[in-house]
């Protein structure tokens, strides 16, 4: 850490400026850099950084001809995330976006860009949250012949707002049969690493879900379908009891 000392020339300077705050002590008037705190991120955190960092690479090594191809297919189509706004992105990020994709679902890669095929929207669903498990119904059965499901749920959390995407932990991942109901117990006390709250632990907690599709051979994702439940009152011997909340990240 470096100290510039100035006179008195200067009559007042607050704040900072390009990382270095103006400052005044015993010393006299001094210019101090501020400190870049290490910054240490997640074993999850990493991995995901360390999959980005395999399809850039992989795309570097795709020919001409390759990467020309993901650009014409970029110039044909926009890109949905999952809070369903459309964006124009370059070939490029639709090779990354689509091969993360498939390696979730266990599905080969692709060099060149696939059929534009859309999955189907995620049917309507309701989730169910006692004091002993977490259910998730589906108001039509859900068939995952051309398609798998991608639940993501959130650890325990006690308000609503927009930061609860960043907290967003994928727990299932479901490739085939038809599905009208599940059991998410398991795979969420897994995913968060944590007990779910049993009907002695008399603590309010919300949930948040999102769930949506993967094509298998597009590779392309549907829109993401997303729910939080919200606490209603407790009642002995039963636990949380838990209302339905539609919930939408605009």
């Amino acid at each position: 850490m470096g100290r510039i000392f100035y006179t008195g020339i200067v009559d007042k300077i607050e704040g900072s400026v390009n990382g270095s705050t103006f400052q005044a002590n015993n010393a006299g008037n001094i210019i101090r850099s501020k400190p870049s705190p290490a910054y240490k991120c997640t074993a999850k955190q990493a991995l995901r950084r360390g999959l980005f960092f395999n399809r850039v690479f992989s795309w570097n090594a795709l020919s001409l001809g390759q990467q020309q191809l993901w650009n014409a297919f970029a110039a044909l189509h926009t890109h949905s995330d999952f809070y369903g706004k459309s964006k124009t992105i370059t070939g490029e990020n639709w090779y990354i976006s689509i091969n993360s994709n498939l390696q979730i679902i266990s599905e080969p890669f692709v060099s060149v860009p696939p059929a534009y095929v859309l999955p189907a929207a995620v049917p309507a669903y309701s989730v169910i949250m006692n004091a002993n498990n977490i259910y998730l119904n589906f108001s039509s059965p859900n068939d995952l012949t051309d398609h798998s499901l991608i639940i993501f749920t959130t650890p325990p959390v006690t308000a609503s707002s927009p930061k609860l995407r960043n907290k967003l932990v994928l727990t299932s991942i479901i490739n085939s049969g038809s599905v009208s109901s599940l059991s998410l117990k398991s795979d969420w006390q897994a995913a968060h690493g944590i007990s779910y709250p049993s009907s002695s632990q008399k603590f309010r907690f919300k949930i948040a879900f999102m769930l949506f599709h993967i094509h298998k051979s597009s590779g392309i994702s549907s829109p993401g379908s997303f729910y939080i439940q919200q606490l209603s009152s407790y009642l002995s011997g039963i636990g949380n009891m838990i209302i339905q909340n539609n919930f939408v990240v605009s």
